[in-house]
């Protein structure tokens, strides 16, 4: 009796402390809205709203907040990250691993440069209606990333937003007016290109131009280059205009959006 109640006894600690071993372990599996302290932030131009800058949290799944201390959230990064590819995790690449998910909130308009770049677990992504610009590499070698909703506010997507992601298919809101040279570039498994027949946008370069460009300089993977279908629908498709990055006309728009 007494082996039966020691076995008893120790089946029971080992179960408790199982439990608590998986609450602890899955302490930040419920999505939660991140606290204001895991951000750095800074003000937009006229002082209405904030950029977020920096994440220091480790969150597994991310939301955003959509307003701190009273003013709305409407950039996640900056426009550009020239030499730095450290993205919104700066150095914590432990973190940057570990993200699985993030929720965009209604009112961002701008997702910067680098921000979820080599975020190789990232797999859900939901991005608001509010949004206008991805930045270059926002989402670059993000490869368990396999769908993504574009919303139909969105207007420019900069050079190499999802190279080398984990894509299966793509829609591409007909509203988008700018569109990066490889946005979609080393997709090995996209394998499903939706664009509307009279989507023309302007390709914007950042580099040497080139003449008589079609939409293979954006949309480029194993499958797609196997597809003989896909690739000569591609190939069909031309830009309205080509342009540098620092073109008037892109850097007019980018200047609309007012950060």
């Amino acid at each position: 009796m007494k082996s039966i109640r020691i076995t008893t006894i120790l089946t029971s600690w080992f179960l408790a402390l199982a439990m608590v071993s998986l609450l602890v372990g899955c302490s930040d599996e419920i999505p939660t809205v991140a606290p204001v302290t895991d951000f750095d932030l800074q003000v937009t131009q006229d002082g209405k709203a904030l950029k977020i800058t920096k994440y220091k949290g480790s969150a597994k799944h991310l939301i955003i907040p959509d307003s701190i201390e009273g003013l709305p959230v409407v950039a996640i990064g900056t426009f550009y990250n020239i030499g730095n590819f450290d993205g919104l995790y700066g150095a914590n690449y432990k973190a940057r691993q570990r993200l699985e998910s993030v929720v965009i909130p209604e009112g961002v308009r701008l997702i910067g440069a680098n921000v979820f770049d080599h975020c190789t677990n990232l797999a859900s992504v939901t991005l608001p209606n509010s949004l206008q610009v991805i930045m270059p590499r926002a989402f670059y070698e993000c490869t368990n990333l396999t769908t993504i909703k574009l919303p139909n506010s969105i207007v420019a997507l900069g050079e190499e937003v999802f190279t080398a992601s984990g894509l299966t298919t793509i829609t591409i809101p007909k509203a988008m007016k700018f569109v990066g040279r490889h946005s979609f570039a080393s997709c090995d498994k996209l394998k499903e290109v939706n664009i509307e027949d009279d989507w023309s946008p302007h390709l914007i370069v950042y580099g040497e131009l080139s003449e008589g460009l079609d939409f293979t300089q954006v949309f480029m993977g194993d499958v797609i280059r196997d597809s003989r279908d896909i690739r000569e629908m591609l190939r069909t498709r031309k830009f309205s205009q080509v342009e540098q990055g620092d073109s008037a006309v892109f850097k007019d728009f980018l200047i609309s959006v007012n950060f």
